[in-house]
C-alpha cells in the first residue's frame, strides 16, 4: 500500500467567507441591480482578492504574449473599419475595446501566476464547486416538488426579468407561458440563470473544477499522485454522478452533451483495473437509467429537430462567411446576424481573425500542458471550448468567474507538481 510520500497540504486557514461569498454569487450569477452593481462583480471581486492575497509573481510565456499582441492589433483594425462587429449597440468603442482587452488579459494570465499558497486556494474552489453542486441539485429537487411559492418553474422564470445579463421582457415571458399552457408544456429548468444552457454551463464548470482541484491536492499528497486516491474514490465518483444527474435532468441539448463528456471522462476512459471497472459498470448503470428517464426523448427530438433556433444562432451565420473572415475577422457589419452572435468562440474570430484563433490557441495550450500529469488535458479543453460557446458574451465578468473556477486550479498546478519532483522540498508547507 502506498503510503504519503509529501506532507498532505493542510486545510486549516480555508477562508470561510471567501467560500461563502464564491458559492453564493455563483449561484446568483446572473442576478443584481445593474450589470455592475450585481453577484458576478461580486464573484470576480472574490478571485481578485483570493489571488492577490497569495500572488508572488507570475510566468510570463511568450505564446500568450504573442498571442495577445496579434488579438489586440487585429482588435484594433475591426474597431476602426467596422466598429458595430465589436459591440453593436456601443456608445463608445474605445471604452468597449478597452474592456474586452482587459478581460481577455484577466482569462490569459491566470493559467500563468505563480501562487504561494496553493493549499489554500485548491481547498477553497473545492469547497466552493462541491457546495454549488449540491446546491444546484437541492434547488433543482425542490423547484420541482413546489413546495416553496417562489421556487417554482413558472415563478422562476418569470424572475427572468430582471436579469441583469439575459434580460426577457414580460410581455414576452407570459406569451411564452400561455402557449406553454396551450400545449400542455411546461416551463424550462433555468432557476436563478435565465436559460438552460446557462445553469447546465455553471453546473459543468463547478463539476471541472471539483475533478481537477481533487486530483492535483491527491497528486500533491501521494507518491503516485491522484491514482492512489481509494478511500475517497467512491465518494468522488458519487459527487460526479450527482451532478451529471442535475445536468440530464435540465434537459438541454448542451446540458445532456456536457454530461456525456462527464461520463466518458471519469467512468470511461481509462477504467483498467478491475476495481475500478466494476465501480464503473454500476455508476455507469445509474447513469443510463437517468439518461433514459430525463433526457432520451429530448435528446432524440432535438437530433431529428429539422430546424433549431438554439443551433442556428450559435452556428448558421458560419454559412455566410468566407475564408478570409477568418483570417482577418469580419469587417462588413451587414455580415452579421440580426439577433447579435451567440457563440463567444466564433465572436473572437469575428473580431479579431487571426489574431483571436492565436489568442484561442494559446489559453488550451496553457491548459492542455498544465493538466497532462493529471490526465485530464481534452477534458479541461472542451469545458473551457463549452464556457467560451455558450453564448457570445465571452468577454464579460461572469464568463471570468468561470475561466477562473479552471484556469486557477492550473496556476497552482506547477508547485504541486514540484512537490513530486523535488525532494528537498519535502518538509516545506503549502499553505
Amino acid at each position: 500500500m502506498n503510503q504519503p510520500r509529501y506532507p498532505a497540504i493542510e486545510k486549516s486557514g480555508l477562508r470561510v467567507p471567501a467560500i461563502i461569498v464564491l458559492t453564493l454569487s455563483l449561484i446568483f450569477l446572473q442576478e443584481g441591480f445593474t450589470y455592475y452593481a450585481s453577484f458576478q462583480v461580486l464573484a470576480l471581486a472574490t478571485i481578485a482578492i483570493l489571488i492577490f492575497s497569495t500572488i508572488h509573481s507570475m510566468k510570463g510565456e511568450i505564446h500568450f504574449f504573442v498571442a495577445f499582441l496579434a488579438f489586440t492589433f487585429s482588435l484594433a483594425i475591426t474597431a476602426v473599419v467596422s466598429p458595430p462587429v465589436i459591440a453593436q449597440n456601443s456608445s463608445n468603442i474605445f471604452l468597449s475595446v478597452i474592456g474586452i482587452l482587459g478581460y481577455a488579459v484577466m482569462i490569459g494570465c491566470i493559467p500563468h501566476l505563480k501562487l504561494k499558497r496553493v493549499g489554500l486556494t485548491l481547498h477553497v474552489l473545492k469547497s466552493v464547486s462541491l457546495a454549488n453542486i449540491f446546491v444546484l441539485a437541492g434547488l433543482l429537487i425542490l423547484s420541482e416538488s413546489n413546495l416553496v411559492s417562489f421556487l417554482t418553474r413558472a415563478a422562476l422564470l418569470e424572475q427572468n426579468t430582471r436579469l441583469i445579463d439575459n434580460y426577457s421582457d414580460a410581455d414576452a415571458l407570459s406569451a411564452d407561458q400561455a402557449l406553454r399552457l396551450l400545449i400542455d408544456q411546461t416551463e424550462r429548468i433555468d432557476l436563478f440563470y435565465g436559460e438552460p444552457s446557462f445553469l447546465a454551463i455553471v453546473l459543468f464548470t463547478c463539476l471541472g473544477c471539483f475533478m481537477l482541484t481533487s486530483k492535483l491536492l491527491a497528486y500533491a499528497s501521494y507518491r503516485n499522485g491522484y491514482a492512489v486516491l481509494k478511500s475517497g474514490f467512491k465518494s468522488y465518483e458519487l459527487v460526479i454522478l450527482i451532478g451529471v444527474m442535475s445536468l440530464l435532468y435540465i434537459q438541454s441539448f448542451s446540458s445532456i452533451i456536457y454530461a456525456l463528456i462527464v461520463i466518458y471522462f471519469v467512468f470511461v476512459k481509462g477504467k483498467i483495473t478491475r476495481a475500478r471497472f466494476w465501480t464503473s459498470i454500476l455508476f455507469l448503470i445509474v447513469f443510463t437509467i437517468a439518461f433514459l428517464a430525463f433526457s432520451y426523448e429530448y435528446l432524440l427530438h432535438r437530433i431529428t429537430q429539422a430546424d433549431s433556433l438554439s443551433m442556428i444562432q450559435r452556428f448558421g451565420f458560419l454559412l455566410d462567411l468566407g475564408i478570409e473572415n477568418l483570417l482577418v475577422g469580419i469587417k462588413d457589419a451587414s455580415l452579421l446576424p440580426n439577433g447579435g452572435i451567440h457563440n463567444g468562440l466564433f465572436y473572437i474570430i469575428a473580431i479579431s481573425g487571426i489574431g483571436g484563433i492565436l489568442y484561442i490557441a494559446s489559453l488550451f495550450y496553457s491548459a492542455y500542458t498544465s493538466s497532462t500529469p493529471i490526465k485530464l488535458s481534452m477534458f479541461l479543453v472542451l469545458l473551457l471550448l463549452a464556457i467560451m460557446m455558450q453564448n457570445g458574451g465571452v468577454f464579460s465578468p461572469n464568463k471570468v468567474v468561470l475561466f477562473s473556477l479552471i484556469l486557477l486550479p492550473l496556476a497552482c498546478a506547477r508547485k504541486v507538481y514540484s512537490m513530486q519532483l523535488s525532494p528537498s522540498i519535502n518538509n516545506r508547507r503549502y499553505e
